[in-house]
């Protein structure tokens, strides 16, 4: 990025090298956040123009990755767009949950309405 218009870029050298993906950082942070590290799965699906973030965690685990009003997803969202963004991109960033063993989603229960 030549901002100054005479060929300097305004980020430091060697900033390209330091650069994280989004996958990384959202495995990164969320295994932090939860007791049981290994049962996170993020998976990631890039398009020309957007990024689909998608991290799995235990259902008992949920509300720590989503935090008290849904702040730390809010927060997790708006880290993930700046990454995005830094490529021209936009970026979803999807938490959803995994079933008490740890790989399948528990069905839900309707109840019956008749």
């Amino acid at each position: 990025m030549d901002r100054f218009g005479d060929g300097r870029s305004r980020r430091p050298p060697g900033a390209d090298r330091n650069r994280v993906s989004a996958k990384e950082f959202v495995e990164t942070v969320i295994r932090v956040l939860v007791e049981h590290p290994e049962d996170v799965e993020v998976a990631i699906v890039e398009g020309d123009r957007s990024i689909l973030v998608e991290a799995r965690v235990p259902s008992a685990e949920a509300g720590r990755v989503i935090g008290r009003d849904g702040r730390v997803i809010n927060a997790l969202r708006t880290l993930v767009s700046a990454l995005a963004a830094r490529e021209g991109k936009r970026a979803v960033l999807d938490v959803s949950e995994l079933g008490s063993e740890g790989r399948e989603p528990r069905p839900r229960v309707v109840p019956d309405q008749s």
